[in-house]
């Protein structure tokens, strides 16, 4: 336990109570210092740097940055006073094993009963660049080979059934692509501001 864990330490150290709060106190002060002296180092990156840093390995590498994407379309119910989690899953796996089944297809049942903005044109969520959705989502998602369709899972906002219709690789735009060495930038420089604290 953790008084057992206190004690021990005290005693392997050879410190009071007092001695050990101090010492606590102080191991997590310099954390927020060091953190603060890198965040500060990492925060002056600027869009210039970015894109050097970017044109010195198009240069040494001759390749465009590209960016996997997804073309999904989803079925999403909303837990409710008069449907939960559990009812939603349920329901959501009937109409799986119909679609599955020919009896209908993703786009007239994402109409017909999908709680999302996207329920007008059957569910499709058009392109999207892995990272978009959330993690459950997108976990869901890197699962699925074009024309397969996920089974019933939950997310923050929801119940949610996904069908991946494709994926291609692009070529990214420029702001996907400074954003892109801007955190390669940002991890150098925490790594060299970590070093130098």
């Amino acid at each position: 336990g953790v008084e057992d864990f206190r004690k021990r330490i005290m005693a392997e150290r050879g410190i009071t109570a007092s001695q050990y709060r101090q010492s606590l106190t102080d191991q997590i002060l310099l954390e927020r210092v060091r953190d603060a002296r890198i965040n500060a180092e990492v925060a002056r990156i600027s869009d210039v740097e970015a894109l050097q840093l970017l044109r010195e390995e198009q240069q040494k590498t001759g390749a465009t940055l590209t960016a996997e994407q997804s073309h999904a379309r989803h079925i999403l119910l909303r837990p409710a006073p008069n449907l939960t989690e559990k009812q939603a899953l349920a329901r959501l796996a009937a109409v799986r094993a119909s679609i599955a089944s020919g009896k209908t297809d993703f786009a007239s049942a994402a109409r017909e009963i999908s709680q999302d903005g996207s329920a007008s044109a059957g569910g499709d969520l058009g392109w999207a660049p892995a990272g978009q959705f959330v993690p459950e989502f997108e976990q869901q998602l890197d699962r699925l080979k074009p024309g397969q369709m996920s089974q019933p899972f939950l997310s923050r906002f929801g119940a949610h059934l996904v069908q991946l219709i494709e994926r291609r690789t692009e070529p990214m735009t420029e702001a996907q692509q400074v954003a892109v060495a801007r955190a390669a930038l940002r991890e150098r420089r925490s790594a060299q501001a970590l070093q130098q604290w």
